[in-house]
């Protein structure tokens, strides 16, 4: 499958596509867990099953009708996003549920982009997600990256990579498409409705539409090799340790983990490598493998420049 012993995976699965699995899902995680072992990190995208619809606001966050008995219902009734209860988005298969329930599980509290990982590294890669921009920098998803982890595409289709959202946030290109939502969540004890900003992660960040036509971005992008970023003049090449990663790797420890495996994690983060996307075909054993500097540079140069 690709997957690297003792490396962090983010794993996204449609178990439809791998026939009949004794024990389900539950199967699945445990399978993964043994060929990632012990020091091995598993993470999956969970987002929010049972969110509010988008449409109960404007863009501005004002409500579209106050007199509309089923938007009014919601805004009094509905339940704040709650990670320890919030089921996982189904549309993503069961393997993550599984995952956020996992014993020892951590996940990364955020109700749209958030992310359940087991494992040495679990605390350190979820933690302080940024409920803005929550694909970007300092999120998990950047965290990912500079491990220089893993996707693993089990069965499911390549229009499921989260990741590539991850590479349309920090793409340094203008007339991205944002979009801003409320939801409930839970603030000093209390349930408030905030308000997100983010990319727009629906219909896409950029104007793909003008260079892919009708075929879906998502899977046009991930599957482009992998291309190293540029290195300035008098420069290697290889990323620099940053600041974020330094505090996301300063001796955190999550529950079972052991001071050995955070230093071995922090020696290996020196070496970081571009993530590797790995597409598991069941019953033949081959990967397609891409990166994701590769898809930061098609967004940056390949795409108009100019906004939708």
């Amino acid at each position: 499958m690709g997957l690297r012993r003792d490396g962090t995976a983010m794993v996204h699965c449609r178990m439809s596509a791998l026939g009949r699995v004794v024990g389900g899902a539950e199967t699945v995680v445990r399978a993964l867990l043994d060929a990632l072992g012990s020091e091995g990190t598993l993470v999956a995208y969970t987002g929010w099953q049972d969110r509010p619809p988008r449409d109960l606001f404007w863009g501005d966050g004002l409500a579209r009708d106050p007199d509309d008995e089923a938007r009014r219902v919601h805004l009094e009734e509905h339940p704040a996003y709650d990670p320890r209860v919030a089921l996982s988005r189904r549309d993503h298969g069961r393997v993550p549920e599984v995952l956020r329930t996992w014993p020892g599980s951590f996940h990364s509290g955020h109700p749209e982009a958030g992310v359940a990982a087991v494992g040495p590294l679990a605390e350190a890669l979820t933690g302080d997600h940024p409920l803005d921009d929550a694909f970007g920098a300092g999120t998990p998803y950047a965290r990912l990256v500079e491990l220089g982890g893993s996707v693993l595409m089990l069965g499911a289709p390549l229009d499921t990579v989260t990741l590539v959202h991850h590479a349309e946030a920090v793409a340094k290109v203008p007339g991205k498409r944002r979009v801003s939502y409320r939801w409930p969540v839970l603030l000093n004890g209390g349930r408030v409705w905030r308000t997100f900003s983010d990319v727009d992660t629906s219909e896409g960040a950029l104007p793909y539409g003008r260079v892919l036509g009708d075929e879906p971005y998502i899977e046009h992008v991930a599957r482009r090799p992998s291309r190293p970023a540029p290195a300035r003049a008098g420069r290697s090449a290889r990323p620099r340790r940053t600041s974020s990663t330094r505090r996301a790797w300063s001796g955190t420890r999550s529950a079972g983990s052991s001071g050995t495996s955070v230093r071995r994690a922090r020696k290996c983060n020196s070496r970081r490598r571009p993530v590797r996307f790995a597409r598991a075909r069941p019953g033949t054993g081959t990967a397609s493998l891409a990166g994701p500097s590769g898809l930061q540079l098609y967004a940056a140069h390949t795409l108009p420049a100019s906004g939708p």
